[in-house]
């Protein structure tokens, strides 16, 4: 990542390059930074090596094995072709910009599903109310007929209900008496 930033870095045309320190002194110069800025900016990448030397340095110890694939000049570090094959530009704008897209078509595909789905609860409801009206028209049917069975016949059968009545409360009397 680092390289990668130093190349983007560089293709940007830096006015100043920041240095780091190791051990307290700057890794890259002031001096190194006004004769050669684009050295000077190089030079940062030299911090494994120098770090290394530091470690061997204060400890008396060999390096870590790492050590040894650490560039330790300018002229080590690998060319512009070289980076650029090993670590191509990236277009951050337009992965942006995709992963925007992206969110953009699933909150849609979301929208239209959800939108499916109240559709289909409409649709259910209205289904649902459809059946019940249809059940209402059969019940009232039934209760109308029940009703017109209810009622007494014409006036022939009148008279023999309103005498089936006289009979039944005159047994009643004469149990009751």
């Amino acid at each position: 990542l680092l390289v990668i930033n130093d190349m983007e870095t560089l293709a940007a045309k830096p006015q100043w390059v920041p240095w780091f320190t190791v051990d307290g002194a700057p890794l890259v110069s002031n001096i190194e930074i006004e004769n050669n800025q684009s050295t000077a900016f190089k030079s940062q990448q030299l911090m494994g090596a120098k770090i290394c030397a530091l470690f061997v340095r204060k400890t008396g110890r060999a390096p870590p094995a790492a050590c040894a694939t650490f560039p330790t000049t300018v002229e080590q570090l690998p060319s512009p072709e070289e980076m650029k094959a090993k670590f191509p530009t990236a277009n951050f704008t337009s992965l942006i910009a995709k992963i925007a897209e992206d969110k953009l078509l699933a909150a849609q595909k979301e929208q239209a599903r959800l939108g499916w789905q109240m559709q289909s609860a409409r649709n259910h409801a209205m289904k649902h109310k459809e059946q019940a009206q249809v059940m209402h028209e059969q019940r009232q049917a039934y209760l109308q007929s029940q009703r017109e069975s209810a009622k007494p016949a014409a006036h022939s059968s009148w008279s023999s209900w309103i005498e089936s009545v006289f009979k039944a409360i005159s047994r009643a009397y004469h149990i009751c008496s």
